[in-house]
């Protein structure tokens, strides 16, 4: 995982997810491409195989408005007939691995480390006196 801090105290994170997709499963998000390489998630199913990564990894979820960088699923995108869009229900045919990464920005860096050190509704240091 990498945070990179950026002007005004915004971060930019880029992590590793590896979408598993059993045959006749479906991806379970829109997408489109939005350069050579890299999809924009638009919309984000109930099942399939990134509601699946979403379930078994709480801390690492892809949300929409993220980046996947992955020339294999542009690459399906692009020669599948979708205009460069991906519709959630698109049902692949053998079963596959796809190893992406994951970029997202302009997230406030306090709120960052709130959630990766669960202090979400928590004060970390005392505020009054005992």
């Amino acid at each position: 995982e990498n945070l990179d801090a950026g002007l005004f105290g915004e971060v930019q994170r880029e992590f590793q997810a590896a979408l598993k997709v059993a045959p006749g499963s479906t991806l379970g998000f829109d997408a489109e491409i939005v350069e050579d390489g890299v999809i924009v998630v638009k919309a984000i199913g109930d099942t399939g195989a990134l509601a699946d990564w979403n379930r078994a990894n709480p801390h690492d979820q892809i949300h929409v408005d993220d980046r996947i960088v992955s020339d294999v699923l542009t690459h399906i995108l692009a020669s599948g007939g979708g205009q460069g869009r991906l519709e959630r229900d698109m049902v692949l045919s053998g079963a596959d691995i796809f190893d992406v990464s994951i970029e997202r920005d302009g997230q406030d860096v306090l709120d960052v480390l709130e959630k990766q050190y669960n202090l979400v509704g928590k004060v970390p240091f005392p505020t009054g006196s005992a």
